[in-house]
């Protein structure tokens, strides 16, 4: 399967799903991931704010902050994201083709943490399918040793194989309602 019909497909499955549904899978999903040494050790956590189907973040985002978690979620700039930290939900605006994104204040690319990361494929090898603009695959090859790289999926984006390409970047673990996936090359 091409890329182009993998996204298809996953986006086709993904309308597909309610909103009650959504909230609930991704309860499961944060109940996983904040079971992680590696996320009660961050001192930053990387996050995306939910946009469509997307594993839902901003609800765990305003506990997070509450929790007085250190977030930083990103910013498209031109053809590049940055990251910035916020305070509150209340410092994000609506951006990029409508996804909610932080005012520009306190840079926090070079920080350290956990990535969060969307996409709308992954496989068990730690290959994603993201959404085309490769946003992502650029600012992590300038930055990757700087974080630990968590997908959060529903069960049906894992697929068999990812056709991948060089410049392609890869995740650590990949978190799904049923499994949490440790990449080989990292356990």
């Amino acid at each position: 399967m091409t890329k182009k019909e993998l996204r298809n497909t996953i986006r086709q499955k993904k309308k597909g799903m309610t909103s009650k549904e959504i909230r609930e899978k991704s309860e499961k999903i944060f109940k996983q991931l904040e079971k992680m040494k590696q996320w009660k050790n961050a001192d930053c956590i990387f996050s995306y704010v939910s946009y469509n189907q997307e594993v839902y973040t901003r609800g765990r985002m305003a506990e997070w902050l509450a929790q007085e978690k250190k977030i930083a979620v990103p910013c498209v700039i031109k053809e590049e994201i940055k990251f910035y930290s916020i305070d509150s939900m209340a410092d994000l605006k609506e951006g990029y083709k409508g996804i909610l994104e932080p005012e520009r204040k306190k840079c926090a690319d070079g920080e350290t943490g956990i990535m969060l990361m969307p996409g709308l494929a992954f496989d068990e090898l730690g290959h994603r399918l993201g959404y085309g603009g490769g946003y992502y695959d650029r600012y992590l090859k300038r930055y990757q040793s700087n974080f630990l790289k968590v997908a959060l999926a529903y069960d049906f984006q894992i697929v068999e194989e990812i056709p991948c390409e060089i410049h392609d970047q890869m995740v650590d673990w990949i978190i799904t309602e049923n499994r949490v996936i440790e990449i080989e090359q990292h356990k």
